[in-house]
């Protein structure tokens, strides 16, 4: 009878109150998910007589979806190894400022091609390096951020030292790789042949920055090997686009 009385109420209801009745046991089923901004979209929205529940569950789908991304540039910002400098754009060349504004949409990336940064010890190549690399994590970018010694005892060691393992999974994940102090100075012909390895080991999509103290035609002029060099520079930063502090 009770049945009857309730189905009976139920018949005689508007429609708004019959679609808060049936958004309520929606949240309900939503909320076992544990999803923990649901609550919130429920009490705004508990009375809204132009929502439905396909309404209700497309804002949770969206409300989702930014979460994740913003979860995942968290994390990605959290492993990329980015080092603690502040870019002053102010600071800049009037010419720098318009490159680098150029540069922010990371289109670039999107093309897979390289960057060389190059400039004297203090001219800011690593806070421009740095800067990059957070404006491309923003736009949600895989970034890794190293020194050539880095990369180089990472790729050495990463059979040997879990710790290693992970950060070569994610030199070789990232959507751009940053190294630092590259070829700053001359290295050994091992190194130097292990390092073109591993950039030409890396996805075809991986856009390299390459930050230096020197241009590329200094590297060559010094090299103990001057093929490989030579191999290298054609390879990586022969066609990268160009800063010059």
């Amino acid at each position: 009878m009770d049945a009857d009385n309730d189905m009976g109420k139920f018949l005689t209801m508007s429609t708004a109150e019959k679609r808060a009745i049936a958004r309520k046991a929606f949240y309900f089923h939503i909320s076992s998910f544990g999803i923990s901004y649901v609550k919130n979209l429920y009490v705004r929205n508990v009375n809204s007589p132009g929502m439905s529940n396909l309404d209700f569950l497309e804002q949770v789908f969206e409300r989702e979806l930014e979460v994740r991304k913003q979860n995942a540039i968290k994390r990605n910002r959290r492993n990329a190894n980015l080092p603690q400098a502040t870019l002053s754009k102010a600071s800049l060349h009037e010419g720098i400022q318009y490159q680098l504004n150029q540069l922010e949409d990371c289109a670039w990336v999107e093309t897979s091609q390289n960057l060389l940064i190059t400039g004297k010890s203090s001219s800011g190549k690593t806070q421009i390096a740095t800067h990059i690399a957070s404006t491309a994590i923003n736009l949600g970018y895989k970034v890794m951020y190293l020194s050539v010694d880095e990369l180089l005892m990472i790729v050495k060691s990463k059979d040997t030292f879990q710790k290693a393992k992970l950060t070569h999974a994610r030199v070789v994940a990232a959507d751009m790789l940053i190294i630092d102090d590259f070829l700053y100075l001359d290295l050994k012909r091992d190194d130097l042949e292990l390092l073109y390895k591993t950039l030409m080991g890396l996805k075809s999509t991986t856009s390299i920055v390459f930050v230096a103290n020197r241009e590329p035609q200094d590297w060559l002029i010094s090299a103990e090997d001057k093929y490989a060099t030579n191999l290298l520079i054609n390879r990586t930063v022969f066609s990268a686009i160009k800063m010059l502090l």
